[in-house]
């Protein structure tokens, strides 16, 4: 009789969050999974096809702590420019912590998810890190009074999160250096 494993998903999901974070999604596989988990391969498999529909419940477990944090923000007693710049430094720091999950965001195409409806993996992802951005962005326009046009608006608050991505990849062991930069270029954007 097979033993029974409580919580085994969770264990999967844990285990596979942890190679992820880790390693590159190539670097990953099912039977490394497994072996961290604990089970045969055969039972992952029961869980999971594939690696790739893993991958796509790790990224989005794995965000959902992130966004309860970014949405906290919003409802603490502060100015809107403090909010901002908590905002910033979380979503930086969540970001260079994932290593391998946050490498996924960058191969995808900013631009693209204002026309493509993508709900899966880093497409999802991206998308809800733009709309929370977009959030707080109209948050300090109306706290502030700030008049921005729509064109340098769009680009604006696409290109925030790819600011992020590229200066943690560009400069990863200057976090204080880099996140003290953002919020100077972002609420210089906003002046």
């Amino acid at each position: 009789m097979p033993k029974i494993i409580k919580n085994l998903k969770e264990k999967i999901l844990i285990s596979a969050m942890e190679l992820f974070n880790d390693f590159k999604y190539k670097d990953v596989t099912m039977s490394g999974i497994a072996k961290k988990t604990g089970i045969a391969v055969g039972t992952l498999y029961n869980y999971y096809p594939n690696k790739k529909n893993l991958f796509v419940d790790v990224f989005k477990m794995s965000w959902e702590e992130t966004f309860t944090k970014l949405d906290a923000i919003l409802i603490e007693n502060i100015t809107f420019r403090e909010k901002l710049d908590n905002f910033i430094e979380i979503l930086y720091t969540e970001t260079a912590n994932r290593k391998g999950l946050g490498e996924e965001l960058l191969k995808v195409d900013a631009f693209k998810l204002t026309n493509v409806d993508r709900s899966n993996g880093a497409f999802g992802i991206r998308k809800e890190i733009y709309e929370r951005i977009e959030n707080i962005i109209e948050e300090i326009k109306k706290e502030e009074n700030l008049s921005v046009s729509p064109n340098f608006e769009l680009r604006f608050k696409k290109n925030i999160f790819d600011y992020i991505l590229a200066i943690i990849k560009a400069f990863p062991d200057e976090k204080e250096i880099n996140i003290e930069y953002l919020k100077h270029l972002i609420n210089s954007a906003l002046i």
